[in-house]
């Protein structure tokens, strides 16, 4: 009798576009990959390469595309090589360029004495990749503690950002968002965090201090620091299969550079999920890693996330991350609750969502939700 297969933690089938089957063997390129799809045999067609082409600048795969192609891998005509060479040289000088404004927020947050962690691509780049220039990125992630966060905020105003959204009120992010987008002058994006991603694995990992004794790194200059290997693939994962970038091949290619021999302790790392109440985000981003890139199956991790079972809650809050579906947001806000540490924490969240300063009142809430029910009992009709 053959083993029941227990379906995908996280099914990202319908959030990744479709890609030809060649981004993804660039996307897993340089890894020890034995399911990864294989490269064509000859040279990409004038057809092929239009999709190719529109793809990898989609994916921000110029760096893995280049390697592919320098190292003969990839065949292309000389004149889409030098494109491809192009379009990597263009796209590494816009990180050169957020590393500056990286430089000036850095130096913003030391005078101001906020303590910070540099997230997701840039992090990875400096962290994971032997060459930095491979890793490509949009914007500027950092990670600040929720008891930071607004004199953090100020910190990038004060540069001249220009926060894209308001809160209900000052405050709100700081406890129990996930992150607040500036734009700086010159068209650059920094995104302030305080915990790894939206929703109640968000939440519960928000309640704790993520960020660590720090991993140093050189960013041409001056000095940062990242997360330590452990948290770093545990935020890996979130980007992976949680955030706003899953429709990104690139992330999970993040995750899969964690899971390199050597990178993270595996008991650690569980341990630390487990404590951050975010075990099942860890073996979904590792399983959809190990599947999407066709990493090898029986490494520590990919055999326990393989085998990990998520208690009911966990299981109903992965399914509601990418569900569009009717009801979904009235079972976001109760995970939400779900996720609070205290009945205070829930109280507090609840005034700070229903009852803030320009609300509806309540007169007004009692004629809404009457005209829902009357329009889902003629629905029902």
């Amino acid at each position: 009798m053959s083993a029941v297969v227990r379906a995908p933690l996280i099914d990202l089938e319908g959030v990744l576009p479709a890609v030809p089957p060649v981004v993804r063997a660039i996307a897993a390129y340089g890894l020890e990959a034995p399911h990864a799809p294989p490269f064509p045999g000859g040279a990409v067609d004038d057809e092929e390469w239009t999709a190719l082409w529109r793809a990898v600048d989609e994916q921000r795969l110029w760096g893995l595309t280049s390697a592919a192609l320098a190292d003969g891998v990839l065949v292309v005509g000389e004149r889409r090589a030098a494109e491809v060479v192009a379009g990597h040289e263009e796209a590494v000088a816009a990180c050169l360029r957020l590393d500056r404004q990286l430089e000036a927020v850095a130096a913003g947050f030391v005078a101001a004495g906020v303590e910070f962690r540099v997230l997701k691509g840039v992090a990875a780049a400096c962290c994971l990749y032997d060459q930095p220039g491979v890793r490509l990125y949009g914007d500027v992630d950092l990670l600040v503690r929720g008891e930071d966060f607004d004199r953090a905020a100020g910190v990038v105003v004060g540069l001249g950002g220009e926060r894209h959204h308001g809160e209900p009120h000052v405050g709100f992010v700081a406890r129990f968002g996930k992150s607040a987008a500036f734009s700086l002058p010159g068209g650059w994006e920094v995104d302030l965090h305080r915990t790894f991603g939206l929703g109640p694995f968000g939440v519960a990992a928000g309640s704790h201090d993520l960020l660590g004794a720090g991993w140093p790194v050189d960013l041409r200059g001056f000095e940062v620091e990242a997360l330590e290997p452990e948290p770093m693939l545990v935020g890996a994962a979130f980007h992976a299969v949680l955030g706003g970038d899953v429709r990104r091949l690139l992330p999970l290619r993040d995750v899969a550079e964690l899971l390199r021999p050597g990178r993270v302790d595996p008991t650690t790392v569980v341990a630390l999920a487990e404590r951050w109440g975010v075990t099942a985000v860890l073996a979904a981003g590792v399983e959809a890693a190990t599947r999407e890139l066709g990493l090898a199956s029986d490494s520590v991790l990919a055999v326990w996330a393989g085998e990990y079972e998520p208690s009911r809650r966990e299981r109903r809050w992965l399914d509601d991350a990418h569900d569009g579906g009717p009801g979904v947001e009235r079972r976001r806000v109760r995970a939400l609750l779900e996720a609070l540490p205290s009945a205070t924490d829930r109280l507090a969240f609840l005034r700070a969502t229903f009852w803030y300063p320009g609300a509806p009142s309540m007169a007004d809430r009692v004629v809404r939700f009457s005209r829902g029910i009357g329009r889902r009992a003629q629905r029902s009709d």
